[in-house]
């Protein structure tokens, strides 16, 4: 039935196609040609749709009434960040630790908890900086003050949350998000790189784009790129996502160790999000 469904859609689209370009001069083959490629690809673009589960549609859903404060790439310097606005929901983007130092994780644990009572829930995913660390196993034990996420995904009073495992950018498809359902809502997506194209200053995961265009979430949350710190909202297919980009300091990326990052420096406070 897919099939047959497929032959008939390239069957109108290429009968379209070919009917409309005869209604104009035709300058060579070659123009007829590329005219015809669009054409299919256009077809092939949307078969998707004939071999697989239909993703969620796009949509402009009603407020929740939640309030979310989002920071991310403090790496240790969680206690020198501007006094923590209240709100439902407090987002960790991740990299709360310089090269997976121990001591940076346990303190900035302490420092949740200092804090727990501005926010129902907590949330934290992990950066670069935490994905080798020698205690990534134990990071939910050690993060007793948050819920952390790796690859799944939480519900925080009406609002389902994912949160993805660091990966490095792919411009292939990444096949843990195969981890989220087509059918899932999900209403905040948080994954420490950027989507490209948004607030990623043009470094950017091709994949977690993908990613975005399927699931249609309210929010995006991100960090990892701290010259690309911002909100903006999306465009096309993420026409309903904003895009949040949480880094919390500036940094020397050169640094190769914890003890060679003095250069970090707090750049900005928490971001608050209605959703």
């Amino acid at each position: 039935h897919n099939f047959t469904q497929l032959h008939t859609a390239t069957h109108t689209t290429l009968h379209t196609a070919v009917h409309s370009r005869s209604r104009h001069t035709t300058k060579s083959p070659e123009h007829s040609i590329v005219y015809l490629n669009c054409a299919m690809g256009n077809i092939l673009r949307g078969s998707a749709s004939f071999f697989g589960p239909t993703p969620p549609p796009m949509h402009d859903p009603p407020m929740l009434g939640k309030r979310v404060v989002i920071i991310s790439d403090t790496h240790g310097l969680h206690r020198s960040l501007p006094p923590l606005p209240s709100g439902d929901i407090l987002i960790h983007g991740g990299d709360f630790t310089r090269f997976g130092d121990l001591n940076d994780a346990t303190d900035f644990n302490a420092w949740l908890g200092e804090h727990r009572a501005l926010f129902k829930h907590v949330i934290v995913v992990e950066g670069n900086h935490e994905a080798n660390a020698p205690w990534k196993a134990r990071a939910a034990d050690i993060l007793s003050n948050a819920t952390f996420l790796r690859n799944a995904h939480t519900v925080c009073d009406g609002v389902c949350v994912h949160g993805k495992g660091f990966f490095w950018n792919m411009k292939t498809h990444n096949p843990y998000d195969d981890l989220i359902p087509h059918t899932h809502t999900c209403d905040i997506l948080i994954a420490h790189n950027p989507a490209r194209t948004y607030v990623d200053g043009n470094h950017g995961c091709e994949s977690s784009l993908r990613l975005v265009e399927r699931l249609h979430p309210r929010l995006y949350v991100c960090g990892h790129v701290h010259t690309a710190r911002g909100v903006v909202q999306g465009t096309g297919a993420c026409t309903t996502t904003r895009f949040v980009n949480a880094c919390s300091v500036r940094g020397d990326h050169s640094a190769k160790s914890a003890a060679d990052t003095n250069n970090y420096a707090v750049q900005g406070g928490a971001l608050v999000i209605d959703v």
